[in-house]
């Protein structure tokens, strides 16, 4: 009675040791699939600060700005941790005269990456008299390796289409309005 018992017991075994071996390749290709996408770090770490960031993607103010050329720009505003730490990531595509101007309660020196950019930018940092005191031009997208700092203190930071910057005339000491 007993070896029919445990031939019995091996017979099931096997069927649910492949049932089980199954659901977790499913699992682990799924987490995969997840961090492939930039999301499953967000997921997996379960942070709110994190969940936050990929849920409010578009700043939930915009308003036109002035270049020193005189060339308006509409501009989402960044000026709250969420909207500073999601910038323009994942966008595929920025109008030619538009960017995000990112706000800071105080000058210091800022420093960006472009973890999850997708677009090349040129990085325009300017300080509390909204004077440029830095421009990067053309930054290297989707990647953390290169920092773009503002080198001086800086309140704001604005972020446009690459060489929109040589496009317009923009250099160290123009002045922006808004």
């Amino acid at each position: 009675m007993n070896n029919i018992k445990n031939k019995i017991l091996q017979n099931l075994k096997s069927p649910i040791i492949l049932l089980i071996s199954a659901i977790a390749t499913v699992i682990s290709v799924f987490f995969a699939v997840l961090i492939a996408l930039g999301v499953g770090e967000n997921f997996l770490n379960n942070n709110e600060a994190n969940q936050d960031i990929q849920l409010n993607a578009i700043p939930s103010e915009n308003i036109e700005i002035i270049a020193p050329n005189g060339k308006k720009i509409f501009v989402e505003i960044a000026d709250d941790n969420t909207e500073r730490q999601r910038g323009l990531m994942f966008r595929d595509y920025l109008p030619e005269d538009a960017g995000m101007l990112f706000v800071f309660e105080k000058e210091q020196t800022l420093n960006f990456w472009m973890k999850n950019t997708y677009i090349p930018l040129d990085i325009i940092f300017l300080d509390a008299d909204k004077k440029v005191v830095k421009i990067h031009t053309n930054t290297m997208p989707n990647q953390t390796t290169e920092i773009y700092s503002s080198e001086k203190p800086a309140k704001y930071t604005l972020e446009v289409n690459a060489f929109w910057t040589e496009k317009n005339g923009i250099k160290i000491g123009d002045r922006f309005i808004w």
